[in-house]
């Protein structure tokens, strides 16, 4: 996997994808596999005064932003790239917190539905697909139970993308994601100047962090 987008790499994405100069990237990425055309976008940055109920800051995801999409919805949308371990309960958690706690920011305090974009380097449920869409079951009665549509969080298992075609842009991103794929990655680079600067910028701030 692209060594950028390891799990203990979320501390240095946050500090870049949390710039509103680099908000496109976030949206040309949460475009692409959402396929939500994304009208506006704001910044919702990590809940400081809620810090010691949540994961800590540099585990708990990359981005947490309020988008608008072409129809006028708004929706919170969170990503984050995750480990093997505890994957469900840091799913949901991740999830159930940016949901949970929207009211609580001081713009955009209107109830929106979430959805949330968790990357995984391995493999973490039993198919071979890699974009799975998870929801949440609610009710009292086990028998009758029902879906809760303003919670939606989205699985992509990378090493179950097979390479070969970048006819998407999602395509595009999980082939840079992936890493494996040199000849592939500097056509995609070519193609989408979203993953162009954002992998300048890495190749920029890891070379200044050696030095």
């Amino acid at each position: 996997m692209n060594r950028f987008f390891i799990e203990n790499s979320n501390t240095t994405l946050r500090k870049i994808l949390n710039q509103e100069d680099n908000l496109d990237i976030v949206q040309n990425i949460i475009e692409s596999f959402l396929r939500l055309k994304v009208k506006k976008i704001v910044l919702r940055p990590y809940l400081k005064e809620k810090a010691k109920y949540l994961p800590k800051e540099e585990k708990y995801g990359i981005v947490n932003v309020r988008v608008i999409d072409e129809k006028n919805k708004e929706y919170n949308v969170g990503i984050q790239f995750l480990d093997g371990l505890y994957l469900q309960e840091k799913i949901l958690t991740f999830g159930m917190s940016i949901h949970v706690n929207q009211i609580e920011y001081k713009t955009y305090n209107e109830k929106a539905d979430t959805i949330t974009i968790n990357f995984l380097d391995f493999k973490g449920f039993k198919t071979n697909s890699y974009h799975k869409i998870i929801s949440i079951l609610d009710g009292d009665d086990y028998d009758n139970l029902k879906l809760r549509d303003e919670i939606k969080l989205h699985s992509i298992e990378i090493p179950n993308f097979k390479e070969g075609r970048i006819d998407t842009q999602e395509e595009e991103w999980l082939t840079y994601m992936k890493g494996d794929n040199i000849e592939l990655i500097n056509r995609i680079k070519e193609k989408n100047k979203y993953i162009k600067r954002l992998d300048d910028i890495l190749v920029d701030y890891w070379e200044k962090e050696i030095i």
